[in-house]
């Protein structure tokens, strides 16, 4: 699990005290114990000067943009990893910067500071499904993709994005398009590395995953309960227990609150045998 000292500082911190790619490198260091985060953070500093080379304070946000991208995705090489989106790898942010793949959070994440460099303001856009990054510059405001090489987006491009995760015919809530904040940004990172290992059966890495949700964003239920669910495939009985009668506690009327209390009555016989 990540340093759980470095998450409680996160936590309590106003947005903006840390870092987002320090934070960003705090999730791999679940994988990699001994990565060398201040190492990382000057690869891509020095990314960021680079590109302040190319843009110009008197640039338009368009041109910016486009600056921004040309660096990225043509020089740099950066690209949304389509192929095998669902590799680890792409939500560890020294290996995007290394391997120049990743997935739309963490391509947003480098396209955030790399822009802050360059003296640009973009904010991450966390719509459903999809993440996105706004970039604003006097006076402007460009929503764009960075796993689509930064290509620009409407409203109705978000919308189509929301609805092909959705579903057609879902309303597009004007609150998808807030900012978000560096909090927010790391526990949905969480949440992929967490779907992943789940989807993979590898409960130790899963449990590794959703322990910080769980410290980031305790008024996320639902990942009580998912902690438990992952508690009880590891043998880790008393565990699940505590988490689901947390999650029955706190959303008692829940859509799947009778399952959880069969397996909660399941585990406990389960355990009464054995004692």
């Amino acid at each position: 699990m990540a340093d759980p000292q470095r998450l409680q500082k996160l936590a309590r911190a106003p947005e903006g005290a840390i870092r987002l790619a320090e934070a960003a490198l705090w999730i791999a260091t679940g994988e990699y114990p001994d990565l060398d985060i201040a190492a990382w953070l000057r690869i891509l500093d020095a990314l960021g000067r680079r590109a302040a080379e190319r843009v110009t304070s008197g640039m338009p946000a368009g041109a910016s943009a486009a600056a921004l991208n040309a660096f990225l995705f043509e020089e740099e090489g950066f690209r949304g990893n389509a192929e095998d989106y669902h590799d680890p790898r792409n939500s560890f942010l020294n290996d995007v910067l290394e391997r120049r793949l990743g997935i739309p959070i963490t391509l947003s994440v480098v396209y955030i500071e790399v822009a802050a460099a360059a003296g640009l303001t973009v904010r991450g856009i966390g719509l459903p499904g999809h993440f996105v990054v706004r970039l604003e510059h006097q006076g402007e405001a460009k929503l764009l993709d960075p796993f689509h090489r930064g290509r620009s987006l409407t409203h109705a491009d978000c919308h189509a994005l929301v609805q092909r995760v959705s579903g057609a015919g879902v309303p597009f809530d004007p609150g998808y398009l807030r900012p978000v904040t560096t909090r927010e940004i790391v526990v949905r990172m969480f949440r992929n590395l967490k779907g992943i290992y789940l989807a993979r059966g590898d409960w130790a890495r899963a449990l590794r995953a959703v322990e910080p949700i769980c410290l980031l964003a305790p008024e996320a239920l639902a990942e009580r309960r998912d902690r438990g669910t992952i508690h009880a495939k590891l043998g880790e009985s008393r565990a699940a227990i505590r988490d689901w009668e947390a999650y029955l506690q706190g959303e008692p009327g829940a859509s799947d609150a009778e399952q959880v209390r069969q397996n909660l009555r399941a585990l406990r016989q389960a355990l009464a045998v054995l004692n």
